[in-house]
């Protein structure tokens, strides 16, 4: 799984994330889409991204719903959960917005951590990404 995390009423670098991501997305073969890797966007602001607005911004970066999602964790407790096992440090500020890490995060069919990739590198991740699905995920 291919994973980034955002919310969608930051107007900074969240966008440029998801705009790389799909750059990534677009160039893994469609042999491997769905069922080899999926793509995965989660928000770590569920109180404003209900599912409606989550799929406005889907759309808004070509995400089809399936082999690229984006979804919300309601439960904070659950949430603080996955953010601290990736790392992902958010810190709320007294506008509604965060300050946040920004990566692209591979994960195997375990939902084991296998890289974390800089999300500015798009041809270097698409290439590892294809690298990996090649060799049938047997790097580690």
């Amino acid at each position: 799984m291919f994973i980034t995390f955002l919310y969608t009423s930051c107007g900074t670098v969240c966008p440029e994330l998801e705009v790389n991501m799909s750059e990534v997305y677009k160039r893994i073969p469609e042999e491997y889409m769905g069922k080899d890797i999926q793509f995965l966007s989660i928000s770590f602001d569920p109180e404003r991204d209900d599912p409606e607005t989550l799929n406005t911004y889907r759309k808004a970066f070509g995400s089809d719903g399936e082999t690229w999602r984006m979804a919300r964790i309601p439960d904070q407790q659950e949430l603080q959960s996955l953010l601290d096992r990736f790392g992902v440090i958010v810190i709320p500020d007294e506008y509604g917005n965060f300050a946040h890490n920004s990566a692209f995060y591979l994960v195997n069919p375990e939902g084991r951590l296998m890289e974390v990739m800089d999300y500015t590198l798009i041809e270097e991740a698409a290439v590892r990404v294809k690298e990996i699905l090649e060799s049938g995920g047997d790097e580690r």
